[in-house]
């Protein structure tokens, strides 16, 4: 779907959307792949299934699409990305934002739903951006992973590049982080510099050195 126009997917998906919700599905909407314990990758169509999602244990859903689509709000905390399946398109700034909020749905004990229409290209491009965050593995071998749960796997040679770029932008981060704070902790254990004003020597002058050190001012001053 990548090589149609925008103009015509935003005519296309709002209608395709609502057909999903209220009326047909108009794909397969038992289309759900468990990728781990806690991640799940679909199509549109399994979004509107409420029944399969909870018989999974969803708790949480993610749609990436170019419009929101939140059919059971009270059921599923949902997040929407904003993003077309086009060579065009930039998913990088919104990868932080899907990793944190895998990671927080996982450390809670709940279970994520991740999907774009047809469940191939940008909902796997989220899954395989948290996949990198944990692993150094080469991106195709988790691409492979997933492919495993879900054959048709497959972003767009766009997204894969973002991919990359993104994972080195983090490790770089990451590298500059732990130098800023490695510097930091050396400076804090390093001991503070000798103040000759105040040495310790000094400090242990006897009252009898204190005197004779006054007579020696008030002689200076005489003269």
């Amino acid at each position: 779907m990548s090589n149609i126009p925008i103009f015509m997917k935003n005519i296309y998906v709002p209608v395709r959307l609502f057909f999903e919700n209220y009326v047909i599905n108009f794909a397969d909407n038992k289309d759900i792949s468990q990728i781990d314990d806690n991640i799940f990758i679909g199509n549109i169509s399994t979004a509107t299934n409420k029944e399969i999602l909870q018989e999974k244990g969803i708790t949480h859903v993610i749609d990436i699409l170019s419009h929101k689509f939140e059919p059971y709000p009270d059921d599923f905390k949902y997040l929407f990305v904003h993003a077309y399946d086009t060579l065009d398109w930039s998913l990088t700034y919104s990868l932080p934002i899907t990793n944190l909020f895998i990671r927080d749905v996982i450390n809670s004990g709940g279970k994520v739903y991740v999907h774009c229409m047809a469940g191939v290209s940008r909902s796997v491009s989220v899954v395989l951006a948290y996949m990198m965050s944990l692993s150094e593995a080469h991106i195709d071998i988790l691409l492979n992973k997933i492919k495993e749960s879900r054959p048709i796997a497959q972003p767009n040679t766009e997204f894969m590049c973002q991919l990359v770029s993104f994972r080195d932008n983090v490790n770089y981060t990451n590298a500059l982080k732990q130098q800023y704070y490695t510097s930091r902790n050396e400076l804090y254990l390093r001991p503070p510099p000798e103040n000759p004003y105040f040495l310790k020597e000094n400090a242990d002058l006897d009252d009898a050195d204190l005197d004779d050190a006054d007579l020696d001012d008030d002689a200076q001053r005489d003269d």
